[in-house]
């Protein structure tokens, strides 16, 4: 199966998301219509912790938040294709029960190489849907009793300012200028103030609007540096699953976003 390779992270026609403003092909929108809420600079009783999924040696590093920001954790890095890999070939179950039915929904196979060729092992999970972060959300929350879920634009925004990545984007970001066209390893660049890498640039990752849509934050690896900035959104269209062969698209898969992933929150439920 041939691979075509993106030349820029979106393409702005046919939008499915009529409500928001959709960004010129390739480009974030750069809003600044979003304000950060004011944060608590304590973290409370919250610390780090590592979140081993159950029935593997894969593990997440889950950062604490000020008291203020998402929920009260979020993930240090973008998840990546060894934890979301367990969740699409039932790597948590024993071998001999992968084949059988499960109560949960998992994503079917891909048709196209959803790596791209990038790189795997520490890599950031890319063409994936929002509901395909969604649905992993839903699904470590069942396996480790924690409430996890993707974040909501505003919370993303508000992490990103508190970050300061923005401040040096060459620094935390890998981005059109020093990605050489693809993702890289995550957590190869300098962490950020909160501690979190790739914040911005490598993969854009999958947020939820205030209307409960789609969205796609913090700018990839194709984008300019001086566009990859807190408030920079990208609309899902139906170009980015244009290569998918089913009928109908797949819900879990994007053919043609090669740059679409995600990191999780985990709320503080205490």
């Amino acid at each position: 199966m041939s691979l075509l390779i993106a030349t820029g992270c979106a393409s702005s026609d046919d939008p499915i998301i009529a409500p928001v403003p959709v960004p010129d092909a390739g480009m974030a929108d750069r809003s600044t219509t979003w304000k950060a809420p004011a944060a608590d600079a304590s973290r409370g009783e919250r610390e780090d912790f590592v979140e081993t999924i159950p029935g593997t040696v894969v593990a997440i590093e889950m950062v604490a938040l000020p008291d203020g920001l998402a929920g009260g954790w979020i993930g240090k890095t973008e998840i990546t294709w060894d934890a979301y890999d367990v969740f699409v070939h039932k790597l948590d179950l024993p071998e001999d029960s992968r084949s059988a039915g499960d109560a949960t929904v998992r994503p079917s196979q891909p048709y196209v190489l959803a790596d791209y060729g990038f790189g795997h092992n520490g890599w950031p999970v890319i063409s994936v849907s929002h509901q395909g972060g969604s649905a992993f959300c839903d699904w470590l929350s069942k396996r480790t009793g924690r409430t996890y879920r993707l974040p909501t634009e505003a919370e993303w925004n508000a992490v990103c300012a508190a970050s300061g990545a923005s401040d040096d984007v060459m620094a935390h970001a890998w981005v059109g200028e020093n990605s050489e066209a693809r993702t890289r390893a995550v957590g190869g660049l300098k962490p950020d103030a909160l501690g979190l890498h790739d914040l911005l640039g490598n993969a854009t990752e999958w947020c939820t609007t205030a209307d409960g849509e789609p969205i796609a934050m913090g700018g990839c690896f194709l984008d300019d540096a001086a566009d990859v900035v807190c408030g920079a959104r990208k609309v899902p269209t139906r170009d980015w699953n244009m290569r998918d062969p089913q009928i109908p698209k797949s819900p879990w898969w994007l053919s043609d976003a090669s740059w679409a992933g995600f990191r999780v929150v985990c709320e503080d439920d205490r």
